[in-house]
């Protein structure tokens, strides 16, 4: 199961923690009206589950069931545990045997559904979490000279230092290339954000190049602007891969959006006229939809869960 945040236990306590913005009150939760409280239905938060999809092109469901469990045939064998899968022959908190790990050419594809998180311990050592609706391509052994793997969606990395073999990672025709580092990139669609929590990391797309430090971030837009700054807070860049959402100077349809894909649910915003940033938000994961939505309300803006369907209106 996913680890409960104690920052915030919205079931417990019935409080979003908001640091600013809003006309909710802190320290209690609005009430759903009488008039929609009956379409209100209760819906699960996701967990731990991917696909992993073996060069051969079959698919493998990955969830707790699957521990110990491997490819057959000609495939490299890979350890299952309950959040990850390894291709390093050893490794303490997956429960499998070791195993001897072929030089090939095959590649794998691991991908996330909506509602699901995994990670992936790949052949170098670097660990990638896979957010939900992800995916990542990649060898199941670098044997060349750089470590390249393909991006669709949220990840954070942690790269295994190798002076000689740099780590890319490819996404809408774009590279981050790294030594040895820890990042995050939210690559959903061709507006990509890139947070840098440690060591150095080159961007590059055609002849532009931007090199970033640690604590920098940058906003790539749908139109191609690029906007390097400082990021207010690193931490809030991979809190989900500690089962907490951290919103943070975020619009309220970007925060939607997030939830609906975590929950697995539809989202409707076509009421609203205007798209209004909301301050810092710190939510757990493990949370119920239904207690998290009224405490992003204001004094404009009613959100409700309609059958499988977050609806914002105007109140």
């Amino acid at each position: 199961m996913l680890a409960v945040i104690a920052i915030l236990s919205l079931v417990a306590a019935g409080v979003i923690h908001r640091s600013h913005g809003g006309a909710l009150a802190k320290g209690r939760m609005a009430q759903p009206d009488a008039a929609t409280a009956h379409v209100q239905k209760k819906v699960n938060p996701g967990t731990y589950k991917a696909t992993l999809l073996l060069s051969n092109g079959k698919p493998m469901g990955l969830d707790s069931s699957t521990i110990g469990l491997r490819p057959t045939g000609d495939e490299e064998p890979v350890q299952m545990g309950v959040d990850i899968i390894s291709y390093v022959s050893s490794i303490q908190h997956v429960r499998s045997e070791n195993q001897t790990f072929k030089t090939t050419g095959s590649y794998h594809t691991l991908k996330t559904p909506r509602g699901g998180m995994f990670a992936v311990l790949l052949p170098d050592g670097s660990k990638v979490w896979l957010n939900n609706a992800s995916s990542l391509y990649y060898p199941v052994h670098f044997n060349g000279r750089d470590r390249r793997v393909v991006l669709t969606g949220e990840a954070n990395f942690t790269v295994v230092k190798d002076a000689s073999r740099p780590f890319i990672v490819t996404t809408y025709g774009k590279e981050w290339k790294v030594l040895g580092t820890q990042f995050t990139v939210t690559a959903y669609t061709a507006a990509i954000r890139t947070v840098l929590q440690e060591g150095r990391v080159e961007v590059a797309a055609g002849s532009r190049q931007q090199l970033l430090e640690a604590g920098q971030q940058l906003d790539i837009t749908n139109s191609g602007a690029w906007k390097v700054k400082k990021a207010e807070d690193v931490a809030s860049a991979d809190a989900w891969t500690r089962g907490l959402f951290y919103f943070r100077d975020m619009t309220l349809t970007e925060i939607l959006r997030s939830l609906a894909r975590w929950y697995d649910v539809d989202l409707d915003t076509s009421l609203l006229t205007s798209d209004p940033l909301r301050g810092a938000i710190k939510i757990s994961r493990s949370a119920e939809l239904i207690d998290i939505l009224p405490g992003l309300e204001d004094d404009k803006i009613h959100i409700r869960l309609k059958g499988n369907t977050i609806v914002a209106s105007y109140r």
